[in-house]
């Protein structure tokens, strides 16, 4: 490695550690992303709750799925005894398909129990437990001054209506995540269970077969962000506090959840900051091969091959041939060349007889028969001859020129 090549390296690997050092010691942003996902520590994921029910209870026995009920159905052994089995979802949406809506309604009905956390469903599933979600739009009145603005609750009260599980003044959270509610339902089938801020039912629940179905519709409520909160934590503790002892099969896999492999690059692409790293080193690699494919020798000079100057001699001797009238001379010269003309581009032998040259001559050159033996005929004259002249020597040139196309 020449000196130069050597600055090029130190020069692209200190970059490489300052770049490095600078991503290293940026704070980190905050991923306020909506996953639920039971591993997910971020604010809006649901690590702690799941956590929570893993070591709340001996009785409980807390199994995460990642298959769909249909798959459950036909190959595990998890939804056999529907007594013991209680389905918790949370998440934005909650949208299985119609036959996992149906397998999940049959299970109830058999005597399971569903818990399902979303602000939105599938048409199906709403539409058979005739329920409806709607959502509050809050509008600052144009009257307010900045002041009153400024210093307006952003803090609302929702409460439980189970005068054991209720607190005085309710539980507090952000006004946003209380937005969604159950606008309709059947009162005579449905119990409600809590209120939002505008006593609107957020939390309901009715008999399905032998089963029962509770319903909340503030899923955000449920994520590590308000778990860390002293009224969070109650409020969920409490809401959950429903669900009968057995088993618990926590959906993933209806929150769009895929588990994929975990490779190194997969796992390096999921960190920013060695992600950055992982480009930032595959585009000093291709620097560097830009670098190293430059020219590292001098230009060859250009050597302009030797001339050939066979037919100039050629022509200089045939001249000098014709100037001393050695017409005979030229004859045998000429037909030298017609035979080996004849040799490499017809392929015709010098062993073949003249039967058989005029024959392949006349399939590959379409002079009729006539004409051929006309110009060997010429030949054979020319060259028994002892003087040739000058009218017989053009007429030679003539007729062997007809082959030469």
């Amino acid at each position: 490695m020449s000196k130069k090549e050597k600055i090029y390296a130190w020069s692209l690997a200190g970059l490489f550690v300052l770049l490095v050092l600078i991503e290293y010691l940026q704070p980190k942003p905050l991923d306020w992303s909506r996953t639920y996902k039971k591993e997910d520590k971020i604010p809006y994921g649901d690590y702690l709750l799941y956590n929570m029910l893993e070591t709340f209870d001996k009785d409980i026995n807390l199994l995460s799925i990642n298959k769909s009920y249909f798959e459950l159905e036909d190959s595990d052994s998890l939804l056999t005894n529907s007594n013991n089995t209680n389905f918790l979802f949370i998440g934005d949406d909650f949208r299985p398909d119609d036959i996992d809506t149906e397998i999940l309604l049959k299970q109830v009905a058999n005597g399971a129990t569903a818990f399902i956390v979303a602000k939105s469903y599938n048409y199906l599933f709403s539409d058979t437990l005739t329920f409806t979600v709607n959502r509050n739009f809050y509008f600052e009145s144009e009257d307010k001054s900045e002041e009153d603005k400024k210093n307006q609750e952003e803090k609302v009260d929702i409460n439980l209506t189970n005068v054991e599980l209720a607190k005085v003044g309710g539980y507090t959270f952000d006004l946003g995540i209380t937005d969604f509610y159950f606008s309709s339902f059947d009162s005579s089938s449905y119990y409600v269970l809590g209120t939002n801020q505008d006593n609107n039912a957020n939390f309901i629940s009715r008999k399905w077969g032998k089963g029962r179905i509770y319903l909340h519709s503030n899923p955000l409520i449920f994520t590590n962000y308000y778990m860390m909160s002293n009224d969070g934590s109650e409020y969920i503790s409490s809401t959950l506090s429903y669900l009968p002892k057995g088993t618990i099969l926590w959906d993933e896999y209806n929150k769009g959840v895929k588990i994929e492999p975990q490779t190194p690059l997969r796992f390096i692409l999921s960190q920013p900051s060695l992600k950055w790293a992982w480009f930032l080193a595959l585009f000093l690699m291709v620097m560097w091969m830009l670098f190293q494919s430059k020219r590292k020798q001098k230009k060859i000079r250009l050597v302009t091959p030797p001339e050939n100057t066979s037919l100039e001699f050629v022509e200089t001797i045939s001249q000098l041939y014709f100037q001393q009238k050695q017409h005979h001379q030229l004859v045998h010269k000429k037909v030298k060349l017609f035979r080996d003309f004849l040799r490499r581009k017809y392929f015709i032998r010098p062993e073949l007889s003249r039967e058989e040259t005029i024959k392949k001559l006349e399939m590959q050159t379409g002079l009729s028969e006539k004409e051929l033996e006309e110009v060997f005929n010429l030949i054979d004259v020319l060259e028994k001859k002892q003087a040739v002249s000058e009218s017989e020597l053009l007429m030679l040139e003539e007729q062997t020129n007809k082959l030469s196309f």
